[in-house]
Order: C-alpha cells, then sequence, then structure tokens
C-alpha cells in the first residue's frame, strides 16, 4: 500500500492506498478503533474508490465480526488466515542467534528480504512495514544478519497484556536452520518480561510451513479465523 490515506464518515474511519501487488486495485483497512462498519458507509467508500480510479478492492484480514457487512456490499472471501495464541506459560528453547534491532536503513533490504518469504499478495511494502511496526504501543524489530544482508527479522508488539508476533520473514535458503524459531522464542520472551498473558500470530491457513513452526513452539489455533476479501468495482 503507497502513501495511504482515510475516508471518514459518521464515526466510521478506512484507511486506503494502492494495493502493491497488483495495478489498479485498492487496499482498504477499517480502523478498529473507529465505529463498526455500515453497509451505506462501505458503498459511500467503493464509490470514492471508483471516482480515484481504481477497479477493484482488497481487503485487510478481517474479523468474523465485520465480515457479513463487507459481503453484504459485494465483497468476496478471496483467502482465510488462522489465529493461533501462546499462553506464556512454556518458551521453547531455541539454539542461540544472534540478532539486533532494526533500523531506518535497514528498511530497503528487509523489503527485499520480505519479498523473497512471501508470495506477492502477502508482501510487505514500505507502508506496510511502517504498519507492523506501528501498529501497537510498543514494538520490538529485530534483524539477524549474515555477511552482507539480513537473512531473517521479526517485528514483535504489545498492547496492555497483549503480545502480537506481527511478521516473521526468512529467507528461503535459511529455512529449517532454527533461524525462525530463535526469533519467535524472543517474542515470546520479550512479551512475557513485559507482563503480556498471550500472544497472537496469525498466517494464511495454507501455510504449512508457517503453522508447523508455530505449533512446534507452542501455539494452539484459535476460532474464529480471519477472512481476506475482494470486490470488482467495474
Amino acid at each position: 500500500m503507497h502513501q495511504p490515506q482515510t475516508f471518514a464518515w459518521g464515526g466510521q474511519r478506512y484507511r486506503y492506498g494502492a494495493w502493491h501487488a497488483e495495478d489498479g486495485t485498492a487496499f482498504l483497512a477499517p480502523e478498529h478503533t473507529a465505529g463498526a462498519p455500515s453497509a451505506p458507509v462501505l458503498r459511500r467508500v467503493l464509490d470514492q474508490l471508483t471516482d480515484l480510479g481504481f477497479g477493484a478492492v482488497v481487503t485487510s484480514a478481517l474479523n468474523e465480526s465485520v465480515t457479513p457487512t463487507f459481503l453484504s456490499v459485494g465483497f468476496q472471501r478471496i483467502d482465510e488466515l488462522a489465529v493461533l495464541r501462546h499462553d506464556l506459560a512454556s518458551i521453547i528453547e531455541a539454539r542461540p542467534v544472534a540478532h539486533r534491532r532494526g533500523v531506518t536503513r535497514d528498511r530497503d533490504a528487509v523489503l527485499a528480504l520480505d519479498a523473497m518469504a512471501f508470495p506477492p499478495a502477502w508482501q510487505l511494502d514500505a507502508a506496510g512495514l511502517h504498519d507492523a511496526i506501528s501498529a501497537t504501543r510498543a514494538a520490538r524489530w529485530r534483524v539477524v544478519d549474515d555477511a552482507s544482508a539480513p537473512i531473517a527479522y521479526a517485528v514483535s508488539g504489545r498492547s496492555g497484556r497483549a503480545g502480537f508476533l506481527q511478521r516473521l520473514a526468512v529467507h528461503p535458503d535459511r529455512l529449517r536452520r532454527g533461524v525462525g524459531r530463535a526469533l519467535v522464542a524472543d517474542c515470546l520472551r520479550w512479551s512475557r518480561r513485559w507482563g503480556c498473558r498471550n500472544v497472537l500470530v496469525n498466517t494464511q491457513k495454507s501455510n504449512e510451513a508457517a503453522l508447523a513452526l508455530y505449533h512446534d513452539c507452542g501455539f494452539e489455533r484459535t476460532h474464529p479465523d480471519l477472512h481476506v476479501l475482494r470486490t470488482e468495482l467495474r
């Protein structure tokens, strides 16, 4: 998503921008701190996006409480995300992996790594990385380096007593070497140190490797799942 902006009507707010994965498609995300989505406002948002020249809209991951409203104005499900929770009662052991704090100058290299780790629809652009880091009141951005470039990174966050593993990416050539496990363990330790009661993470239901890693690290599936929706505007 590039240069995100905001629609605001009647207490409802939606962030929008050009979706990085497909020309002419908008990315739309309701802001959870605002009023609940309503069909009349959503139709107005879609009209505005049409006027701006977009031909389709893809949403952020939505919970089941708001999905029916989007479906009622023509959206359809295109992907589902599994939500997993760790209760922090017992944190897995992981082999030591050196990692450091991520900084602004890491952005381009981290985004290049992200593009290698995820299919196009799920890759982050600069705005998406910023959103991952700034989505919670406190965040922890860790980077694992090789001799010349990052080979893995993780963004963790916490709000109140809840922790979140916002993003985890490992270079395809470094999978199954304990790097991802070490970054998950770091997220869990950081969250427990700051008094979190649990940590949440989500991933595509089709991403068997990620699901296996999280289960191995002590996460358990919760319900309901999250949904990504799409509608055509023309």
